[in-house]
């Protein structure tokens, strides 16, 4: 018989009939995963689920710890456009080491429903040098995502650019507000050129072209084409 997924209180629930009244099982997925996040793991699992509805349980993967493989979170909840609430801070929170690529490539893009702030630990336990396309898209097309971009999000990113590393990383999120905060890039020195490791990364926003009082507009030798984006550091003291 057919089947509608549906998410409740209890988890995931098998719905035998159409209006919703009854649940014929409850599950709670990924329960009895252990394990870690491994090499496209979670690449796609809900991509184009246009259906699923609520909020992203906060903790859909705390079975799974440790560093990051290639690919681990590649689209998992691209264009989940039903999914509503905001992004629970501790999702990842079992995810720590060094960067890997691709590993949160697209991850949300097209989740236009998801709402509030960006949290700003979401991706605190990921320390090391930057890897190709780690960040590509994670946020694209996000449009009810608000406030400004957490200065500290990124923090344990340290070392030489990686092409395509944050290419269109909020692109289309025109609910965010603010500036780019210079601290957002600050374990990346600029000397560290590879083909386009930022393009296009806040293209689509609202972000401010010009900085407030008290601070000035950072110039960054990247490739970035951010549609006139302003990246604002603090004056020096006594300027």
């Amino acid at each position: 018989s057919d089947l509608d997924l549906k998410y409740t209180d209890v988890g995931f629930c098998f719905w035998s009939d159409h209006d919703g009244s009854k649940c014929d099982k409850a599950i709670k997925l990924f329960a009895n995963l252990d394990s870690k996040p491994g090499n496209r793991v979670f690449s796609g699992t809900f991509d184009g689920c246009s259906g699923l509805t609520g909020e992203i349980p906060a903790d859909l993967f705390a079975g799974v710890a440790g560093a990051p493989e290639e690919y681990a979170f590649y689209m998992t909840f691209a264009n989940c456009s039903g999914l509503t609430g905001e992004i629970p801070g501790d999702l990842f929170s079992g995810i720590k080491g060094a960067p890997a690529e691709g590993m949160f490539n697209d991850t949300f893009d097209g989740c236009s429903g998801l709402t509030g702030s960006i949290p700003a630990d979401l991706f605190s336990g990921i320390d090391g040098a930057p890897a190709p396309r780690m960040f590509e898209g994670t946020f694209k097309g996000n449009i009810n995502l608000t406030g400004s971009i957490p200065a500290t999000l990124f923090k344990g990113i340290r070392g030489a650019a990686a092409t395509r590393m944050f290419e269109n990383t909020f692109q289309n999120c025109s609910g965010l507000t603010g500036y780019i905060p210079a601290e957002l890039f600050a374990g990346i020195p600029a000397e560290g050129y590879e083909t386009g490791p930022m393009v296009d990364a806040f293209n689509g926003t609202k972000l401010e072209e010009s900085c407030p009082i008290g601070m000035y507009k950072q110039e960054i030798s990247f490739d970035v084409d951010w549609d006139g984006k302003a990246m604002c550091n603090k004056c020096p003291t006594g300027t």
